[in-house]
Formats: C-alpha cells, structure tokens, sequence
C-alpha cells in the first residue's frame, strides 16, 4: 500500500512538480508556491468546467437543430396528408363521375340495342313482304290508330330532336353514338319510304281492278305472319325517348297500312285461271247472246286456248275457300271461291271437278279441266270475279295481276 501511495507521489511529482511564481511590484517581491496537489484540482476544476461547456454547447446546438428538423417533418408530413386527403376526394369524385357515366353509357347502349331490335324486325317485314302482326295495331280500333299515326307523321322526316343533357354528354364522350343516332333516325325514313312506295303500288293495283278501298272488308285477314312483339303500344310509352318511340310507332303504322293493303291484294282473283297459254274470247258486259244473238249483258270474260287440244288445267285465280263445287244452271259444271275481304270468282263450263266443296286451297290450285258443259256453244272458260256478289270485269282482275304474278 506504501509502495503504491509512493508511486502515485512520485508521478505527480512528475507531471506536477512544485512551482512558484514570483511577482514584483514597486520594488516589493511576492511569490505563490503550488504543490503537486493544487496544480492537480486546478487541472481536474478546469477539465470539468470545460467538459460542462462542451457538452452544453453541442446540446444546446444539437437540441435546435432536432427542432428544426421536426418542425420541418411535421410541416411536411401535414402537407402531404393534405395532398393525399385531396387525391382521395378527387378519386371519389372521378369513380362517381365514371360510374354514373358508365350507367348512362350503358342505358344509351341498351337504347340503341333496343332500337336496332326494332329497326331489324321492320326491315325483315318489309325484305320478306309478309304481314306485319302488332298487338298494338290491331282490334277495334285499328284503322282510326292507323289513320292517326299516319296522319300526325311528318313527310319524310330526316331528322330528329336533339338529345337531352345526359345523352350530349354521352354523344361527347363516344362520337359514334351519334352516327349511330343520325343512322336510325334515316334508317327509319328509309322504312316509311319503303313502306309508302308498297302502300301506293298496292293501292295503284287494286285501282286498276276499279275497287273503292273503302268498301273493301278487312274482317278476313291473310297472308305469312311476321311477329314485331316490340312494337306494342305500352311499351313504346314507356320509352325514355319519346320522340324516337313515336317516330317508330308511325312507321310501324305505315307497315300496318302495307299489310293490310298486301294482304287485300294478295288474297284478290288477280291470277291467271290455267297453267297454259289461255286468251279472252269474250269480253264483259253487253254482247250478242251466243244462242238468241239478242243483246245480253255478260257477267263475266270466256277464255279460250287456242291451238291446245289436250285437258286444259283450269286453276284457282287467288287463295281462298271452296264455297260450291258441282253443277248450277247456266254454268254447268262450276267451281265458286270465297277469297275474302268480299271477294269471289267463278270457274264454269267445266269438263271436270277437281276441288271440293269447304277446301282451303292457294293460287294455282287445280280445280278441274276446261270443258262445255252446261249453257254453252265450245270449249271454253266462263270467269266471274264479284265484289259483295256484284260482277265486276275480271279483265281488269287479270291485267292489274300481271303486276302481281
């Protein structure tokens, strides 16, 4: 213990060998003597008084710069936050904005859809000439609906109100809707069009057979079917483009108008009565009795053909149901056919009958053979068309049929 107490002496000793300082002043002499010891505490006091200044220094400086710099994350982490609390209220608003555009889209795809769905079933009317059957055309007040839709339609329409304010927005958003649009509104003028040509060349046909379309019956109904179930009347009100529903419900009335029209003159005694080349040697009305050679009203044409010597095939001039069939005074052996809408045609001086009596048969069925029986001088044809049982000139019938067969 002596020997380390010794050498801790002897090493300050060392390092802190004993000094004295001497000061003069007017000729007086002091001096100050420090031991090892005193310069040792003077040496440990100055240490910790500097050690206590450095470390408040670098604390002080390093505590103000931490503030700053979470001062500075703070402000940057609320600007963010900001932002990303922006970019999510903007995101909603988009998907809103997108989901509400997507359903108008999608309404404005299922419109048009349905539209086309129309459009096609008008035209697959018109391409095959068949009868247009609508619900929502037919029954007790069909011709005043007709007549009204037809009336209240504007000629040749060729183009349509605007779209409203959703379907702009949708037309901005894809352009080819439009053309779309604008496709079907002239598709559907190009259908009345259509439509109005064979309502008038169905009209000029029965003009020339000098039959008053008023006095035609449309009771008897005829001819192929060609459903449109998408025209009925409820469901084109509760269409959300009423201007395109009603644009629609006048052309499907003009089509009315052409299935009536064609299913008239489809079901008239328009075609030739044989298979074989046969001439009128007869005219209608007033002519010389063959047998009193007095003048006598003749009820109907004679056809004859000349030059064939076989069977003549006497054949039903339109479609309709076999009303008499067997032998009446006058006409001898005789076919009579009830074709509707008030019409008939008779087929006497037959050699044979081939049909029979409550038959529905077409055009150019067969009903028996040209002959001479009953009141008549030669082989030949006596063909009757009458109109509410009134005879008309079958001249007429039959040229008004070259446009037709």
């Amino acid at each position: 213990m002596l020997k380390w107490s010794s050498h801790i002496n002897s090493y300050f000793e060392d390092v802190f060998p004993e000094r004295q300082i001497y000061h003069r002043s007017r000729g007086t002499v002091r001096y100050a003597s420090f031991s090892p010891l005193k310069q040792s505490l003077i040496v440990l006091l100055v240490g910790f008084i500097s050690l206590w200044l450095l470390f408040t220094t670098v604390f002080f400086l390093f505590n103000g710069s931490l503030g700053d710099v979470r001062t500075y994350y703070d402000r940057e982490n609320a600007k963010l936050s900001r932002w990303l609390e922006e970019a999510s209220a903007k995101e909603e608003i988009s998907r809103t904005l997108l989901e509400q555009r997507t359903d108008i889209f999608q309404k404005a795809i299922i419109d048009f859809e349905d539209r086309h769905k129309r459009l096609e079933d008008l035209l697959q009317s018109l391409e095959n000439e068949g009868n247009i059957e609508t619900t929502s055309l037919k029954g007790d007040g069909a011709k005043f609906l007709m007549n009204t839709s037809i009336e209240l339609a504007e000629p040749r329409i060729s183009r349509m109100s605007q779209p409203g304010g959703q379907a702009r927005s949708i037309l901005r958003v894809n352009p080819k809707l439009e053309e779309l649009r604008v496709y079907q509104v002239s598709f559907l003028d190009r259908l009345e069009e259509l439509a109005v040509e064979r309502s008038e060349r169905a009209l000029s046909i029965l003009e020339l057979t000098s039959i008053s379309l008023d006095r035609v019956d449309s009771d008897g109904m005829g001819g192929p079917l060609t459903e449109i179930a998408s025209l009925n009347i409820g469901e084109l009100s509760q269409s959300q483009d009423d201007v395109f529903s009603n644009r629609l419900l006048q052309v499907a009335a003009r089509m009315a108008e052409v299935s009536e029209y064609e299913g008239i003159i489809e079901r008239m005694p328009l075609a030739m009565p044989s298979s074989v080349p046969i001439r009128i040697t007869s005219n209608y009305g007033l002519r010389a009795d063959p047998f009193t050679k007095r003048s006598a009203w003749h009820s109907g044409v004679d056809l004859g053909a000349g030059g064939y010597w076989g069977r003549v095939p006497i054949t039903s001039s339109g479609p309709g149901k076999v009303t008499f069939a067997g032998y009446r005074s006058g006409y001898g052996r005789m076919v009579e056919i009830d074709h509707g809408y008030g019409f008939k045609s008779r087929y006497g001086h037959l050699r044979s009958i081939k049909a029979k009596k409550g038959s529905i048969i077409e055009t150019g069925h067969v009903l028996g053979t040209m002959g001479s029986s009953g009141r008549s001088t030669g082989r030949h044809l006596h063909f009757e068309v009458l109109f509410h049982d009134k005879p008309y000139d079958p001249s007429k019938f039959l040229k008004a049929g070259q446009y037709v067969h």
